[in-house]
């Protein structure tokens, strides 16, 4: 009998089971003869009839909810920058401050677009992995065996 405290309701955990396999999820449901998950795209859920048995290891993750809040704040400003960058750039003088100041709010816009794509890489999470599986197309023939 394992002596374990439950994870909260929507805690993000990652589960190592008896047969190495690992389960990653959000926790819709946590009973002492069944454990639900919903998966992390939303697309599935994880049911685990017998987790006393089958759990191994528990990781529930601390800190999800503010790295979104993070990534969301910072899709903000790139948008400001580009209405800073369209009103320079709709300015019908030649002016030289205006030429530098264009060439500025480039670079900045180019400096967020590279965090923006960094800080999704990190945050990203595979999916489950498909297998695949390598045959002949049905209009060859099969090569024979020599």
């Amino acid at each position: 009998m394992n002596n374990y405290v439950a994870p909260n309701h929507k805690s993000h955990v990652k589960i190592l089971l008896r047969n190495n396999a690992t389960v990653e999820g959000i926790v819709k449901n946590w009973y002492a003869n069944v454990v639900e998950l919903q998966s992390l795209d939303e697309q599935s859920c994880i049911i685990i009839p017998h987790p006393e048995e089958d759990i191994i290891l528990i990781k529930v993750f601390l800190n999800n909810s503010s790295e979104e809040k993070i990534s969301s704040n910072s899709e903000n400003p790139q948008n400001e920058l580009e209405q800073k960058f369209q009103q320079t750039l709709e300015q019908p003088s030649d002016d030289p401050d205006r030429i530098q100041s264009l060439a500025e709010l480039r670079i900045l816009l180019s400096q967020q677009e590279r965090q923006i794509l960094t800080n999704k890489l990190r945050q990203h999470h595979l999916g489950e992995t498909k297998k695949v599986e390598y045959g002949h197309p049905g209009f060859l023939p099969k090569p024979r065996p020599q």
